[in-house]
């Protein structure tokens, strides 16, 4: 299991083009089940001090986002 979290302040929007505060925390569980077969599960959670996610049509409406992503990776050669 691996825990990451981060923070950036954009105080003049040069780089996400709104002045806000974004932070970022995710949680990645890596499972090798046999011998080639690797899978993980990821959790993130991305939030802002303004609204600037979108959700639907809606553009910039919310402030806040959750991801899942489950990931397999099968792989071949030696040891």
């Amino acid at each position: 299991i691996s825990p990451r979290l981060e923070w950036y302040n954009d105080k003049k929007g040069f780089i996400t083009g709104t002045a806000q505060e974004l932070k970022e925390f995710t949680l990645t569980f890596e499972e090798k089940l046999m011998q080639g077969f690797l899978t993980r599960v990821e959790y993130r959670r991305d939030w802002s001090n303004k609204p600037f996610f979108d959700r639907g049509n809606e553009n910039a409406s919310h402030k806040s986002q959750d991801t899942i992503l489950v990931g397999m990776v099968v792989y071949f050669g030696p040891k």
